[in-house]
This record gives structure tokens, sequence and C-alpha cells, in this order.
């Protein structure tokens, strides 16, 4: 049988090495990786991918990972769709299966989740939620109950699922409104003149009026790297050099 698994975080800020974890934890149990297999090793081998693990790690060799940074609300995710047609196309040569840590990485919406789900029942590709032992269609239930007791439970926790994102939802709109009332503005603050990188000013104040605004911005990032400051991308240099326009 051919392991695929799909892991999904929100954000860019958010990291995949918990689901990773929670991954390999499940797979070298259940048999699927080797027992002396180490995570940490393609971690580190790959820090600088933030993208994720590479096709050639260790783990790579024994499930196929799709890796999206995506909101689990978008049931459009490229990564994903790509994905269920390799699924389809694979299944027609062999066995395959999705490995999936948590329900809620295949996404937030109970109608979208179900549709995904039967998708995959349809194609005959067996699919595993890794923290739930009963949602495991690889097993064969020799007793009708047993499979209905699982549909009912994958459905249960979809629509919990979809609950808890809507809740969280509008606790937080709730909470933002709540901070207006009380004065509390959202958004960038406004910056003055005299809070622009100085890097800036000098590029600015030394220009002849001749310049690109590529050479200006190289110009620009040239010196805040050396003083080890972060790059600014060229929306923020249009956006730095209105403030200073506007200030004198």
């Amino acid at each position: 049988m051919k392991y695929y698994s799909y892991i999904r975080k929100s954000t860019s800020n958010q990291i995949f090495a918990r689901q990773l974890r929670q991954l390999t934890d499940f797979a070298k149990q259940d048999g699927i990786l080797p027992q002396d297999y180490k995570l940490d090793n393609d971690l580190d081998k790959n820090k600088n991918n933030i993208k994720g693990l590479k096709k050639d790690s260790e783990l790579g060799k024994y499930i196929t990972l799709v890796l999206e940074s995506r909101t689990g609300t978008d049931q459009s995710r490229p990564a994903l769709l790509r994905l269920l047609e390799t699924l389809k196309y694979e299944r027609t040569k062999e066995d395959v299966c999705l490995l999936l840590v948590e329900c809620t990485r295949l996404g937030r919406s109970y109608e979208g989740n179900m549709k995904l789900f039967q998708t995959l029942k349809d194609h005959d590709i067996k699919f595993v939620v890794t923290t739930m032992p009963i949602l495991d269609t690889r097993i064969k239930h020799n007793n009708p109950a047993t499979a209905l007791v699982s549909d009912i439970v994958l459905a249960v926790f979809n629509w919990l699922s979809e609950q808890e994102h809507t809740t969280t939802l509008e606790r937080c709109n709730a909470g933002r409104q709540q901070a207006k009332a009380r004065g509390v503005k959202f958004g960038r603050k406004n910056m003055t003149a005299d809070q622009l990188p100085e890097e800036f000013i000098k590029v600015i104040k030394s220009a002849t009026g001749s310049e690109t605004v590529t050479a200006l911005l190289d110009s620009v990032n040239g010196k805040l790297n050396r003083a080890n400051k972060q790059p600014i991308s060229r929306a923020t240099f249009y956006n730095y050099k209105k403030i200073y326009k506007d200030s004198l």
C-alpha cells in the first residue's frame, strides 16, 4: 500500500513540526516507518526550508508528504486538489491510503469535509485519522454496526470542528467590537517622518532624481542589510517616500 499524508497549517507563522511528529509517531507504531527513524534528523537537514521537508527526506521515502499553508475554510486549496487527483490516479495501479493527523487538517467546513471523505470512499481510497483509531478504513469491519459507528463519528467530529471554528470567529469579532467601543484602534499605526529608517533618509537625501526606483530600493536595502536590519519591499519604499515628502 502506498501512503500519502496531507499536512496543513493556517498561517505562515505556524509550523508543521507538531503534525509531523504526530504523524511519525503513528507511522512507527503502525509499522509504516522503521522504528529507528528519527524526525529530528530530517528537520535539522531541512531547517532552512520553510515549506516543510524536502522530497528526498527519510520520511518522504515511506510517506509522500503534501504540505500547504492555507485556511481550512478554503475548499479550493491547490495542493489538496492536486493530491486528490494523484490519489485517484495512483489508486488505478495499487492500493493507496491518506494519513491525516486530524480531520480539521482536511478542512473546517462540515459539508466540504464530508464531500471530500465521500470522494475518497467512492474511489476506494483508504484514509486514516491517526488521532482517532476508529477512523481507519484499512480495517474491514465484518460487523455493519461498527462501520456505521465509524461514519457517525466522522460526521459528528466534522460538525463539531465547524462549530468550533464558527464560535471562535464569533468570539473574536465580539471582542473586537467591544475593544473598538472602548476606543482601541486596530491596524498599523501611522508612521511619522522622524520614525523612518536612517538608511532610507540617507539614500533619499543623496538622490539626484535620475535614479530608478529599483536602484534606490537596492541602495536602501544594501544599507539595511549591512546594519543587520530587515530589508523593505517596493510597496514599503513608496510608503516611506510619501511620508518623507509630506513632511517637507
